[in-house]
């Protein structure tokens, strides 16, 4: 378990995959992604839960504190662990935004990716007018934005923009001032 401030992390197993449904049958979620694949079922959902048994990625489901309900998930994936770097993604149904499970969580997987796993940079990808995630990310966890892919996504009969956000370690401990996230807080 990885424990965040007001949510804990536990690992994605299989009595999560009706949350995980509920999560990739959402539109609004899937708008705010991009994603444009069928809904989902839930034979899909454990076939691809078995198959990511063997993954290298870290699937994790965000819980309250004192609470086994699920609120949200994360992932992480090492792409270059030679270079120390890392892809996160979340997924936070509307029901649990603006609760501060995000930023919790955010600011608690950083803290693990940079500090547990020795990483020297993290990324994510974030649609243009995912204005949410934009303020979390940059506003709240000190992110910014390194390049944006032009009209790369295709949604409800338009193209956006992609952003590419990214921190490095050195920013995280320079700017973080909360102790319980940085511990080179000062």
């Amino acid at each position: 378990m990885i424990q965040g401030k007001i949510i804990d992390f536990v690992p994605l197993s299989a009595i999560h995959n009706e949350f995980m449904v509920s999560l990739l049958n959402n539109q609004d979620i899937s708008f705010l992604e991009g994603r444009t694949e069928p809904m989902v079922s839930i034979e899909k959902q454990d076939n691809w839960y078995r198959n990511s048994l063997n993954s290298t990625h870290q699937y994790l489901i965000m819980q309250p504190k004192k609470d086994t309900k699920p609120v949200g998930y994360m992932s992480m994936k090492i792409t270059d662990r030679f270079s120390g770097s890392a892809l996160l993604g979340i997924k936070l149904p509307p029901e649990s935004q603006r609760k501060g499970y995000g930023l919790d969580a955010v600011k608690t997987l950083m803290n693990h990716c940079f500090f547990t796993f020795n990483l020297h940079r993290l990324y994510t990808f974030i649609l243009d007018y995912n204005e949410g995630s934009q303020h979390l990310f940059i506003n709240k966890c000190g992110w910014r934005v390194e390049g944006t892919e032009k009209k790369s996504i295709f949604s409800r009969g338009e193209y956006h923009d992609r952003l590419m956000l990214a921190i490095l370690r050195e920013e995280f401990v320079k700017n973080e001032t909360d102790l319980f996230y940085n511990p080179f807080a000062s």
